[in-house]
């Protein structure tokens, strides 16, 4: 059958969940912990199972903004990527995301996407949990640079270094 995804109004998608609900639709909206806060895995959508023939009521539904599309039908988000959504919830109710790997100050990193990609450096502390400083050279100069956790990886086999640059 299939997953349609909807684009709801900013932190309108209980609302659209509860009116689906009533309107006999089975909607998905998978949540995370951040702290001590409760957030949606995908702010502003919600997954709808429906069949294809079935769509045109989400349309109306107050709160919608859009139904994601290919061509003229609604995209199709297959059961089994819900499914290994779902695998990864908690008793909680909430998704449990792969904790990003712990990295050491000194550890030698390389970055993986943004403006600085390709680049290797040195890890040198977390700024918060989200982010995180490194020393990269550029120009022939040691530079300290903040970024997203996301976007650095550990490098394998490479040893530890002392250098602390970064304030």
């Amino acid at each position: 059958m299939g997953w349609t995804v909807l684009q709801t109004k900013p932190n309108e998608e209980i609302r659209v969940h509860i009116r689906l609900t009533r309107q006999g639709f089975e909607t998905y909206r998978p949540r995370i912990r951040i702290r001590t806060r409760v957030a949606m895995l995908f702010p502003t959508y919600v997954f709808v199972q429906s069949d294809t023939e079935q769509w045109w009521p989400l349309f109306s539904t107050p709160g919608v903004l859009r139904v994601l599309m290919a061509g003229h039908h609604p995209a199709v988000v297959e059961d089994a990527i819900i499914a290994e959504i779902r695998a990864r919830q908690g008793p909680d109710g909430f998704v449990r995301l792969p904790a990003q790997p712990r990295l050491r100050p000194g550890q030698a990193v390389r970055v993986t996407n943004g403006s600085f990609a390709g680049l290797s450096g040195l890890h040198q502390h977390a700024t918060s949990e989200e982010r995180i400083r490194i020393l990269l050279e550029l120009l022939g100069r040691k530079v300290c640079v903040e970024l997203p956790a996301a976007d650095v990886e550990p490098m394998a086999n490479r040893p530890v270094a002392t250098t602390r640059a970064c304030a």
